[in-house]
């Protein structure tokens, strides 16, 4: 007889059909099952487990582990894109129960997941307004700064669709200018190590002069059909160099290469010292590529001393030198020392046990007293 069934919020429905799910019939005919959030349901669920089929989340889950509870499911009409996408990445024999519309919902991410195992559904996606950073999407969030954005993210998003290209890479006919444009030279170098067959595209897209010089050798240790493209490049023989030095009385670039140049191919082959002091190539280096080479060849400490690289280096350029050669630690100013974490001493002892405990407690001391 009660009448007011209209006013009940989503708790209200929540604390009612805990205890009296007889009730069920009614949260139906007055829509309340729509209004139920995440807490609502994991609260109703955890007494009511039935109710999973007025659960749109729930019901993926179950429909995804069993495809014959399908039948049960009463809320089809309220699954989201993103309930939808989960669903038929597993289970695709529902696409006739997915509205056209909900296609036009779906993310980015959405389609990469559903694309990634069911490639079929490709036709379904908007190709014109898919791009290879999802910015836009996350304006919503309130981070207007791109870059920003990306150092939270961790990764450049076109990587998802590298990714994708890797395990789907018929799809590459509906990958458009932005996409492939959108692409990293390190990307570029993942995917051609595994796909060589887009070699073509990345021609089109003058992605070759792009590659630095470990961009170049890590291709060419997979794909060493690609030693005649490097030799277009002078980064391309500095990689080229890295991996097959035999080459070297063919390569007429030497006085083109930069100090990064020389720091990758120094690291795998250290008999080109002399050809670096031949080419000036010592002065060019910055801190970064000090602590890159010594980090892998100490014994060219002598020549960073030479050039005065030593005091160049950064906080960071010290840890990633002190990681990989702790024997250089009485060459790190205490200053430097002082800069470090608590995380990045841990890091570092747990790394080299017994090697740093001195340094670290003379810098906590050092605070101390400024304190």
């Amino acid at each position: 007889e009660y009448n007011d069934w209209r006013r009940f919020d989503s708790d209200d429905w929540c604390k009612l059909l805990s205890t009296q799910p007889q009730f069920a019939d009614k949260c139906t005919k007055y829509n309340g099952w729509y209004k139920f959030k995440d807490w609502n349901w994991s609260s109703l669920l955890s007494v009511q487990p039935q109710f999973w089929i007025y659960c749109p989340e729930e019901s993926v889950n179950k429909i995804k582990e069993d495809p014959t509870k399908a039948k049960e499911c009463k809320c089809w009409d309220w699954f989201s894109s993103w309930n939808w996408s989960n669903l038929l990445s597993a289970q695709p024999q529902f696409a006739d129960k997915c509205p056209d519309k909900m296609y036009d919902q779906f993310s980015q991410e959405q389609w990469r997941e559903l694309l990634s195992s069911q490639p079929q559904f490709a036709n379904k996606c908007n190709w014109s307004k898919m791009r290879a950073n999802n910015y836009d999407e996350y304006k919503d969030y309130g981070n207007d700064d791109f870059d920003e954005w990306k150092a939270v993210c961790g990764e450049d998003y076109s990587g998802g669709w590298k990714n994708l290209l890797l395990k789907q890479p018929k799809l590459a006919e509906y990958f458009t200018d932005v996409l492939w444009d959108g692409f990293s030279q390190e990307q570029w170098t993942e995917l051609l190590k595994s796909q060589p067959q887009f070699a073509d595209k990345c021609t089109k897209y003058k992605c070759w002069e792009k590659f630095d010089s470990r961009n170049w050798s890590n291709l060419l240790k997979a794909q060493p059909q690609f030693a005649e493209k490097a030799k277009e490049f002078k980064a391309g023989w500095a990689g080229l160099l890295s991996i097959k030095p035999e080459l070297a009385n063919e390569c007429e670039c030497w006085e083109k290469f930069d100090s990064w140049d020389w720091s990758e191919l120094l690291k795998a082959q250290p008999q080109f010292a002399d050809k670096c002091t031949e080419y000036n190539g010592w002065k060019e280096f910055d801190s970064d590529d000090w602590s890159e080479l010594l980090s892998v060849q100490p014994q060219f400490a002598d020549k960073c001393t030479e050039y005065k690289g030593w005091e160049e280096f950064r906080s960071s350029d010290w840890r990633n030198l002190l990681k990989a050669q702790p024997q250089f630690a009485d060459k790190c100013p205490d200053k430097i020392y002082d800069e470090f974490s608590q995380e990045q001493w841990a890091e570092l002892e747990a790394q080299h046990s017994g090697v740093f405990g001195d340094k670290h407690m003379l810098s906590t001391l050092r605070k101390l007293a400024r304190d």
